[in-house]
C-alpha cells in the first residue's frame, strides 16, 4: 500500500512539474513586457533605497548611518565593499531626474 502510494505521488509532482516546466517555457515564447500590457489609468513609479543609492557619506556635515559605521568595519561585507559612492545620486541628481522623466 505505502509503496503505490509514493508511486502516486511521484507520478503527480512529475505531471505537475513538468506541466508548471512547459507552461513557464510558454509564457516566455508568448509574452512580452510592454507598457502597452497596462491600462493608460495605469500608474507607474519608481523606488531606491537611501544607502544603495545616495553615496557622498561624508559630505556636507552628512554624519554616518549605522550602515556606514557598520560598513567600514573590518570582515564585516565582502571585499571590504561599502556604499560610500554607491550610485552617486548625490553627484548625479539632475541626470537621475532626467532618466526618471524618461521612463
Amino acid at each position: 500500500m505505502m509503496r503505490s502510494l509514493y508511486i502516486v505521488g511521484f507520478i503527480y509532482v512529475f505531471f505537475i512539474k513538468a506541466g508548471n516546466i512547459s507552461y513557464a517555457q510558454e509564457i516566455k515564447v508568448t509574452n512580452t513586457f510592454n507598457a502597452s500590457n497596462f491600462s493608460a489609468e495605469f500608474k507607474w513609479g519608481a523606488a531606491c533605497a537611501a544607502y544603495q543609492v545616495e553615496g557622498a557619506w561624508n559630505i556636507d556635515g552628512k554624519g554616518p548611518s549605522i550602515w556606514d559605521t557598520f560598513s567600514h568595519k573590518k570582515r564585516k561585507i565582502h571585499a571590504g565593499h561599502n556604499a560610500d559612492i554607491a550610485a552617486d545620486f548625490y553627484h548625479r541628481y539632475k541626470e537621475d531626474i532626467a532618466l526618471l522623466k524618461k521612463l
